[in-house]
C-alpha cells in the first residue's frame, strides 16, 4: 500500500522523548530502531484518512519518562518499507509510529514517521511510503 502526504510542523514532543523511547523499543525487539534520528517526521495525508488494522510490532504498557512525569503508554509500529523523498528512494527506512497519547494518535489523516535521518528535508515536502498491505485501510470521506 502506497501512502502521500505532506510534511508538516508536529508539536515538537517526540524529539524530547524518542531518544528515551528508543532504548525500550530496542530492548523489546523492535530491528533497527538504533539507527533512527531522535524524532519523528508528520505528514499529513489529507484528503484521504486511514484505519489502523494492524501493527508488525506492538509493544503494550511500556514505562517511559515524557518530561516531566512518567508514563505508562503502549506503541504501535508498521514497517515502512520504502520512503520517496525528491525523487531519493530510501529501503527499509523506518517504521510509522504510533503512540496512544499521542495527540495525534486517533487523526485519521495524520502519520508519525520513524526512521533514518534524511537529508534536505523541509516543510511541506511531499513523502511517499510504502508499507505491507492489510495494515492500514483507506476510509470512504
Amino acid at each position: 500500500m502506497k501512502i502521500s502526504g505532506q510534511h508538516i510542523k508536529g508539536t515538537g514532543g517526540a524529539k524530547r522523548s524518542i531518544k528515551r523511547q528508543k532504548k525500550r523499543f530496542f530492548k523489546r525487539g523492535l530491528p533497527n530502531i538504533e539507527e533512527a534520528f531522535d524524532g519523528t517526521i508528520n505528514i499529513n495525508t489529507l484528503p484521504k484518512k486511514y484505519e489502523i488494522l494492524s501493527y508488525d510490532y506492538y509493544f503494550p504498557n511500556v514505562i517511559h519518562r515524557s518530561f516531566p512525569f512518567r508514563r505508562i503508554e503502549s506503541f504501535g509500529f508498521i514497517e515502512i518499507l520504502e520512503l520517496r523523498h525528491n525523487g531519493v528512494l530510501y529501503k527499509n527506512w523506518g517504521y510509522v509510529y504510533f503512540a496512544e497519547k499521542s495527540p495525534h494518535f486517533t487523526k485519521n489523516d495524520y502519520f508519525e514517521l520513524l526512521g533514518k535521518e534524511i537529508e534536505n528535508f523541509s516543510f511541506n515536502d511531499t513523502i511517499e511510503i510504502t508499507i505491507k498491505d492489510g495494515r492500514l485501510k483507506e476510509l470512504d470521506v
